[in-house]
């Protein structure tokens, strides 16, 4: 086709090569025509980023959703094998697009929305979304006692020392995952069926802790009396 006009590419992402050659004036004598061909090479790119994200620190999958803490880093990752990343942007709950430079998290707690923003060189745009639920929010501790108390000695419940304890852990977010306790500044052991095997007569503290799946940390710290039962 003779060029008289520019031209728009083919509209496919991919290499397209133009050939385009000129005839200069000796072209005018068919004997002595020549002519130079010169190949320019061309790639169209009509797709923007592939876009990912992750998270770096406490997470959780319950279903398909994910918890993480207040302290769990956000990270963004997008990729362009054709003109290449210019850059990531992000909003978080809708709000305006924020230039993405380095791992982010969210401190509130409850459930948020991220928007991935990706641009290439030829400004190219791809739009990814995820939703995540944020929980700082440790586990209830429950204390429950075989015995009921027989005296009260200063404010503190005086118990038979046969008396079993029993701890429970309830997480309206993840769940309960471990529970440790300390019985009068001993070091901490794991709680797994009940405790038992109090001294005659003795003065206890208890400290115990619990962990949800999100390492939120939780303590209660409970303190008694045995009798001489």
């Amino acid at each position: 086709m003779e060029y008289t006009d520019p031209f728009y590419l083919p509209g496919k992402t991919g290499k397209h090569t133009v050939k385009y050659f000129a005839r200069d004036n000796v072209a005018n004598d068919k004997k002595h025509s020549e002519y130079k061909h010169v190949v320019g090479v061309v790639y169209v790119d009509l797709t923007g980023p592939s876009l990912s994200y992750d998270f770096n620190g406490a997470r959780f999958k319950k279903g398909e959703m994910n918890y993480i803490s207040g302290k769990t880093d956000i990270v963004l990752r997008a990729t362009d094998q054709e003109s290449g990343l210019k850059e990531i942007k992000y909003m978080i709950d809708g709000s305006g697009e924020v230039a993405y430079d380095k791992p982010f998290n969210i401190e509130k707690d409850g459930l948020h929305s991220i928007t991935i923003v990706g641009y290439d060189h030829v400004n190219n745009r791809n739009v990814d979304n995820f939703e995540f639920t944020v929980d700082n929010v440790p586990s209830d501790i429950f204390v429950t006692y075989s015995a009921s108390p027989t005296d009260t000695i200063n404010n503190i419940p005086v118990y038979p020392s046969y008396t079993s304890i029993f701890l429970a852990g309830t997480d309206t977010g993840t769940e309960c995952h471990r529970i440790t306790y300390s019985i009068n500044g001993q070091p901490l052991q794991v709680y797994d069926n009940k405790i038992t095997g109090f001294r005659k007569n003795a003065h206890v503290e208890l400290k115990i802790f619990a962990e949800d799946k999100l390492l939120n940390k939780s303590e209660i710290d409970i303190e008694f009396k045995t009798n001489a039962l």
